[in-house]
Protein backbone atom coordinates (compact mmCIF):
# COMPACT_ATOMS: atom_id res chain seq x y z
CA UNK A 1 0.00 0.00 0.00
CA UNK A 2 2.55 2.24 0.90
CA UNK A 3 4.47 1.90 -2.31
CA UNK A 4 0.87 2.21 -4.26
CA UNK A 5 1.03 5.80 -2.44
CA UNK A 6 3.61 8.02 -4.18
CA UNK A 7 3.91 10.69 -1.49
CA UNK A 8 4.57 7.62 0.80
CA UNK A 9 6.62 6.00 -0.49
CA UNK A 10 8.69 9.20 -1.51
CA UNK A 11 8.96 10.05 2.44
CA UNK A 12 10.01 6.64 3.47
CA UNK A 13 12.65 6.26 0.74
CA UNK A 14 14.38 9.78 1.34
CA UNK A 15 15.02 10.15 4.61
CA UNK A 16 16.02 14.31 3.98
CA UNK A 17 12.07 14.14 3.54
CA UNK A 18 11.04 13.32 6.52
CA UNK A 19 12.03 16.83 8.44
CA UNK A 20 9.84 19.76 8.49
CA UNK A 21 5.97 19.86 8.21
CA UNK A 22 3.72 17.47 7.04
CA UNK A 23 3.15 16.87 2.70
CA UNK A 24 -0.25 18.29 2.12
CA UNK A 25 -2.73 15.35 1.46
CA UNK A 26 0.17 12.94 2.32
CA UNK A 27 -2.44 10.86 4.55
CA UNK A 28 -5.76 10.71 2.40
CA UNK A 29 -3.02 9.61 -0.73
CA UNK A 30 -1.87 6.99 1.69
CA UNK A 31 -5.81 5.64 2.53
CA UNK A 32 -7.01 6.04 -1.15
CA UNK A 33 -4.00 4.07 -1.99
CA UNK A 34 -5.04 1.65 0.37
CA UNK A 35 -8.48 1.10 1.06
CA UNK A 36 -9.17 -0.49 -2.15
CA UNK A 37 -6.88 -3.51 -1.66
CA UNK A 38 -7.65 -3.83 1.88
CA UNK A 39 -11.46 -4.07 1.04
CA UNK A 40 -10.83 -6.34 -1.81
CA UNK A 41 -8.40 -8.89 0.50
CA UNK A 42 -11.28 -8.81 3.67
CA UNK A 43 -14.27 -9.08 1.37
CA UNK A 44 -12.82 -11.96 -0.29
CA UNK A 45 -15.09 -15.82 0.49
CA UNK A 46 -12.51 -17.27 2.85
CA UNK A 47 -12.01 -14.20 4.78
CA UNK A 48 -15.81 -14.02 4.88
CA UNK A 49 -16.19 -17.27 6.12
CA UNK A 50 -13.76 -17.42 8.86
CA UNK A 51 -14.80 -14.13 10.29
CA UNK A 52 -18.64 -15.01 10.26
CA UNK A 53 -18.09 -18.12 12.33
CA UNK A 54 -14.97 -17.26 14.54
CA UNK A 55 -15.02 -14.92 17.00
CA UNK A 56 -11.40 -12.75 16.62
CA UNK A 57 -9.81 -9.88 18.43
CA UNK A 58 -7.59 -8.01 16.39
CA UNK A 59 -4.56 -5.76 17.20
CA UNK A 60 -2.37 -3.87 15.63
CA UNK A 61 1.10 -4.12 15.41
CA UNK A 62 4.54 -3.27 13.15
CA UNK A 63 3.32 -5.16 10.40
CA UNK A 64 0.39 -3.17 9.80
CA UNK A 65 2.86 -0.41 9.28
CA UNK A 66 5.50 -1.86 7.37
CA UNK A 67 9.06 -2.06 7.68
CA UNK A 68 10.23 1.26 6.82
CA UNK A 69 7.41 3.04 8.49
CA UNK A 70 7.76 0.84 11.56
CA UNK A 71 11.36 1.23 12.01
CA UNK A 72 11.54 5.01 11.22
CA UNK A 73 8.36 5.94 13.60
CA UNK A 74 9.68 3.44 16.24
CA UNK A 75 13.10 4.70 16.94
CA UNK A 76 12.09 8.45 16.60
CA UNK A 77 13.27 10.75 19.55
CA UNK A 78 10.62 12.87 21.25
CA UNK A 79 10.11 16.14 19.73
CA UNK A 80 11.63 14.75 16.10
CA UNK A 81 11.39 16.80 13.49
CA UNK A 82 10.89 13.87 11.58
CA UNK A 83 7.56 12.81 13.17
CA UNK A 84 5.39 15.40 11.43
CA UNK A 85 6.07 14.29 8.60
CA UNK A 86 5.52 10.77 9.74
CA UNK A 87 2.62 11.76 12.12
CA UNK A 88 0.08 11.60 8.87
CA UNK A 89 1.46 8.22 7.70
CA UNK A 90 0.74 6.48 11.22
CA UNK A 91 -3.01 7.99 11.67
CA UNK A 92 -3.83 7.21 8.45
CA UNK A 93 -2.73 3.46 8.40
CA UNK A 94 -4.08 3.11 12.24
CA UNK A 95 -7.50 4.75 10.51
CA UNK A 96 -7.62 1.63 8.09
CA UNK A 97 -6.68 -0.79 10.82
CA UNK A 98 -10.12 0.77 12.98
CA UNK A 99 -12.07 0.28 10.14
CA UNK A 100 -11.29 -3.16 9.27
CA UNK A 101 -9.96 -4.61 11.89
CA UNK A 102 -12.42 -3.33 14.43
CA UNK A 103 -15.08 -2.55 11.96
CA UNK A 104 -15.71 0.94 13.71
CA UNK A 105 -14.63 4.60 12.87
CA UNK A 106 -12.90 7.19 15.22
CA UNK A 107 -16.23 8.89 15.61
CA UNK A 108 -17.95 5.68 16.98
CA UNK A 109 -15.38 3.45 19.02
CA UNK A 110 -16.94 0.28 20.11
CA UNK A 111 -16.92 -0.42 24.05
CA UNK A 112 -14.23 -2.70 23.64
CA UNK A 113 -12.22 -0.09 22.13
CA UNK A 114 -10.86 1.33 25.92
CA UNK A 115 -8.15 3.68 24.19
CA UNK A 116 -10.31 5.66 22.89
CA UNK A 117 -10.48 8.36 24.73
CA UNK A 118 -6.91 8.75 24.84
CA UNK A 119 -6.52 7.98 20.78
CA UNK A 120 -5.20 4.96 20.94
CA UNK A 121 -6.40 1.02 20.15
CA UNK A 122 -5.74 -1.06 23.59
CA UNK A 123 -8.98 -3.01 23.76
CA UNK A 124 -10.33 -4.67 26.59
CA UNK A 125 -12.34 -7.91 27.46
CA UNK A 126 -14.37 -9.27 30.57
CA UNK A 127 -15.20 -13.18 29.56
CA UNK A 128 -16.80 -14.33 33.11
CA UNK A 129 -13.55 -14.82 35.52
CA UNK A 130 -11.32 -14.41 32.36
CA UNK A 131 -9.85 -11.08 30.81
CA UNK A 132 -7.71 -9.99 28.06
CA UNK A 133 -6.56 -6.56 27.53
CA UNK A 134 -4.59 -6.10 24.04
CA UNK A 135 -2.31 -2.84 23.82
CA UNK A 136 -1.69 0.14 21.70
CA UNK A 137 1.99 -0.08 21.91
CA UNK A 138 2.22 1.99 18.42
CA UNK A 139 -0.05 4.92 18.47
CA UNK A 140 2.61 6.90 20.55
CA UNK A 141 5.83 4.54 20.66
CA UNK A 142 8.87 6.31 19.61
CA UNK A 143 12.73 5.78 20.59
CA UNK A 144 12.18 6.08 24.70
CA UNK A 145 8.85 4.96 25.58
CA UNK A 146 5.95 2.57 24.57
CA UNK A 147 2.96 4.43 25.59
CA UNK A 148 2.17 7.78 26.57
CA UNK A 149 1.97 9.69 30.30
CA UNK A 150 -1.93 9.76 29.25
CA UNK A 151 -2.17 5.55 28.75
CA UNK A 152 0.06 5.50 31.89
CA UNK A 153 -2.32 7.17 33.78
CA UNK A 154 -5.36 5.60 32.40
CA UNK A 155 -3.75 1.86 32.83
CA UNK A 156 -4.21 1.52 36.76
CA UNK A 157 -8.51 2.19 36.08
CA UNK A 158 -8.14 -0.57 33.14
CA UNK A 159 -6.26 -3.25 35.26
CA UNK A 160 -9.12 -2.08 37.99
CA UNK A 161 -11.60 -3.82 35.26
CA UNK A 162 -10.34 -7.17 35.28
CA UNK A 163 -10.06 -6.92 39.41
CA UNK A 164 -12.75 -9.65 39.67
CA UNK A 165 -11.23 -12.15 37.31
CA UNK A 166 -9.16 -14.93 38.28
CA UNK A 167 -6.83 -14.48 35.14
CA UNK A 168 -5.87 -11.81 32.98
CA UNK A 169 -4.24 -12.51 29.63
CA UNK A 170 -2.40 -9.14 28.14
CA UNK A 171 -1.42 -9.58 25.02
CA UNK A 172 1.82 -7.35 23.85
CA UNK A 173 2.26 -8.22 20.54
CA UNK A 174 6.26 -7.67 21.08
CA UNK A 175 7.17 -9.81 24.20
CA UNK A 176 7.38 -7.86 27.72
CA UNK A 177 9.59 -10.69 29.27
CA UNK A 178 12.14 -11.90 27.44
CA UNK A 179 15.54 -14.14 28.65
CA UNK A 180 18.93 -11.94 29.41
CA UNK A 181 16.73 -8.36 28.70
CA UNK A 182 19.16 -6.78 30.77
CA UNK A 183 21.98 -7.67 28.72
CA UNK A 184 20.20 -6.79 25.50
CA UNK A 185 19.12 -3.79 26.92
CA UNK A 186 23.64 -2.92 27.66
CA UNK A 187 24.12 -4.28 23.67
CA UNK A 188 21.67 -2.14 22.80
CA UNK A 189 23.51 1.49 22.70
CA UNK A 190 26.30 -0.55 20.38
CA UNK A 191 24.50 -2.57 17.89
CA UNK A 192 23.25 -1.04 14.89
CA UNK A 193 19.68 0.00 14.65
CA UNK A 194 18.65 -2.69 11.83
CA UNK A 195 20.11 -5.72 14.01
CA UNK A 196 18.10 -4.31 17.29
CA UNK A 197 15.13 -4.45 15.12
CA UNK A 198 15.87 -7.72 13.92
CA UNK A 199 15.74 -8.71 17.33
CA UNK A 200 12.68 -8.13 18.05
CA UNK A 201 13.30 -6.73 21.78
CA UNK A 202 11.43 -3.63 21.41
CA UNK A 203 10.33 -3.62 25.16
CA UNK A 204 13.88 -3.81 26.71
CA UNK A 205 15.84 -1.89 23.53
CA UNK A 206 18.07 0.92 24.69
CA UNK A 207 16.18 3.81 26.00
CA UNK A 208 12.91 1.99 26.80
CA UNK A 209 13.95 0.20 29.64
CA UNK A 210 12.23 2.75 32.37
CA UNK A 211 9.14 1.89 30.65
CA UNK A 212 9.49 -1.59 30.74
CA UNK A 213 10.43 -1.43 34.78
CA UNK A 214 7.69 0.19 35.20
CA UNK A 215 5.12 -1.64 33.05
CA UNK A 216 6.64 -5.01 35.41
CA UNK A 217 5.88 -3.09 38.40
CA UNK A 218 2.37 -2.05 37.70
CA UNK A 219 1.22 -5.54 36.58
CA UNK A 220 2.73 -7.23 39.46
CA UNK A 221 1.31 -4.73 42.16
CA UNK A 222 -2.33 -5.15 40.64
CA UNK A 223 -1.85 -8.55 40.64
CA UNK A 224 -0.82 -9.09 44.04
CA UNK A 225 -3.65 -6.91 45.02
CA UNK A 226 -6.33 -8.56 43.26
CA UNK A 227 -5.63 -11.81 43.40
CA UNK A 228 -6.01 -11.88 39.56
CA UNK A 229 -3.32 -14.03 37.85
CA UNK A 230 -1.35 -11.98 34.58
CA UNK A 231 -0.27 -14.21 31.83
CA UNK A 232 1.53 -12.76 28.81
CA UNK A 233 0.88 -13.28 25.19
CA UNK A 234 2.80 -12.40 22.34
CA UNK A 235 5.26 -12.79 19.00
CA UNK A 236 8.12 -15.26 19.81
CA UNK A 237 11.87 -14.31 20.01
CA UNK A 238 14.17 -13.89 17.36
CA UNK A 239 13.34 -15.50 14.40
CA UNK A 240 9.98 -16.40 15.19
CA UNK A 241 10.59 -19.35 17.66
CA UNK A 242 8.03 -20.09 20.14
CA UNK A 243 8.33 -21.40 24.24
CA UNK A 244 7.46 -19.73 27.62
CA UNK A 245 9.17 -18.37 30.34
CA UNK A 246 8.60 -17.52 34.01
CA UNK A 247 9.60 -14.16 36.45
CA UNK A 248 9.25 -15.04 40.15
CA UNK A 249 9.80 -13.09 42.60
CA UNK A 250 7.70 -10.71 46.00
CA UNK A 251 5.27 -12.88 46.03
CA UNK A 252 4.67 -12.89 42.34
CA UNK A 253 4.68 -15.69 39.46
CA UNK A 254 4.04 -13.76 35.63
CA UNK A 255 4.49 -16.53 32.65
CA UNK A 256 4.84 -14.95 29.50
CA UNK A 257 3.70 -16.93 26.31
CA UNK A 258 5.71 -17.04 23.07
CA UNK A 259 4.02 -18.08 19.79
CA UNK A 260 5.52 -19.05 16.99
CA UNK A 261 5.31 -17.50 13.54
CA UNK A 262 1.94 -19.05 12.10
CA UNK A 263 3.40 -19.50 8.72
CA UNK A 264 6.96 -19.34 8.97
CA UNK A 265 9.69 -19.66 11.69
CA UNK A 266 13.40 -19.78 11.87
CA UNK A 267 15.17 -23.50 12.01
CA UNK A 268 17.88 -24.36 14.20
CA UNK A 269 21.10 -23.58 13.32
CA UNK A 270 19.80 -19.94 11.87
CA UNK A 271 21.95 -17.14 13.03
CA UNK A 272 19.17 -15.65 15.37
CA UNK A 273 18.90 -19.14 17.44
CA UNK A 274 22.31 -19.33 17.73
CA UNK A 275 22.36 -16.34 19.37
CA UNK A 276 18.86 -16.86 21.01
CA UNK A 277 19.54 -19.88 22.43
CA UNK A 278 22.80 -19.49 25.03
CA UNK A 279 20.90 -16.75 26.37
CA UNK A 280 17.80 -19.22 27.42
CA UNK A 281 19.83 -21.71 29.17
CA UNK A 282 20.67 -19.14 31.83
CA UNK A 283 18.01 -17.53 34.23
CA UNK A 284 18.34 -13.88 34.58
CA UNK A 285 17.78 -11.30 37.43
CA UNK A 286 15.87 -8.67 35.13
CA UNK A 287 14.91 -6.64 38.77
CA UNK A 288 16.42 -7.03 42.10
CA UNK A 289 14.80 -9.60 44.12
CA UNK A 290 12.98 -10.91 40.62
CA UNK A 291 14.22 -14.05 38.34
CA UNK A 292 13.27 -14.56 35.08
CA UNK A 293 13.36 -18.34 33.78
CA UNK A 294 12.98 -20.43 30.01
CA UNK A 295 12.44 -24.04 32.06
CA UNK A 296 12.69 -26.92 29.14
CA UNK A 297 9.35 -28.21 28.22
CA UNK A 298 9.40 -32.21 30.29
CA UNK A 299 9.14 -34.33 27.18
CA UNK A 300 11.87 -32.97 24.89
CA UNK A 301 14.34 -31.25 27.16
CA UNK A 302 13.53 -28.09 24.89
CA UNK A 303 13.32 -24.32 25.44
CA UNK A 304 12.95 -22.98 22.51
CA UNK A 305 10.48 -24.29 19.84
CA UNK A 306 11.65 -23.98 15.65
CA UNK A 307 8.87 -24.24 13.21
CA UNK A 308 5.85 -22.48 12.00
CA UNK A 309 2.39 -23.45 14.25
CA UNK A 310 0.36 -21.35 17.27
CA UNK A 311 -1.10 -21.33 20.98
CA UNK A 312 -4.13 -22.86 21.85
CA UNK A 313 -5.49 -21.80 25.13
CA UNK A 314 -8.06 -22.62 27.58
CA UNK A 315 -9.26 -22.75 31.06
CA UNK A 316 -10.61 -25.45 33.36
CA UNK A 317 -13.35 -25.62 35.99
CA UNK A 318 -10.83 -24.35 38.48
CA UNK A 319 -9.50 -21.15 36.21
CA UNK A 320 -6.50 -22.11 35.57
CA UNK A 321 -4.94 -21.64 32.08
CA UNK A 322 -3.87 -24.16 29.92
CA UNK A 323 -1.50 -23.66 27.26
CA UNK A 324 -0.68 -25.78 23.56
CA UNK A 325 1.90 -25.32 21.25
CA UNK A 326 0.78 -26.92 18.02
CA UNK A 327 3.94 -27.73 15.91
CA UNK A 328 2.64 -29.42 12.58
CA UNK A 329 4.91 -32.17 11.18
CA UNK A 330 6.51 -31.90 15.07
CA UNK A 331 5.42 -35.02 17.22
CA UNK A 332 6.35 -33.39 20.35
CA UNK A 333 3.95 -32.63 23.15
CA UNK A 334 4.31 -28.67 24.80
CA UNK A 335 1.99 -27.74 27.34
CA UNK A 336 1.68 -24.81 30.23
CA UNK A 337 -0.51 -25.26 33.13
CA UNK A 338 -1.13 -21.77 34.88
Amino acid sequence: MTAASRQAHALLSDASRRLGPALPGVAEDLMAAGFDHMLRVWSGAAAASALASIPSVMMWDGSDLGRSLAGAWGGREEGDAASRSLRPLMMATRRQVQLFQTGSVAEGPPDCLWGSACGTLAQGFVMGEAGLLALDLWTDRNGRRMLSERSWSILPDWLDRFAACRHLILVSGTPLLTPAAAMLDRLGSVLPVRLRSRLGDHWSAAGRHADWERMVRMLGDFSRRSGCRITIASHGLAGGTGGRGVLRGGGLEMWQLYAPHFTHSEHPGGWRSRLTEPLTTRPGHPLPAYRFEMPPFAETGRRLLYGPGWIACSFDAKGQLHARWHLPGDGGRYAQAI
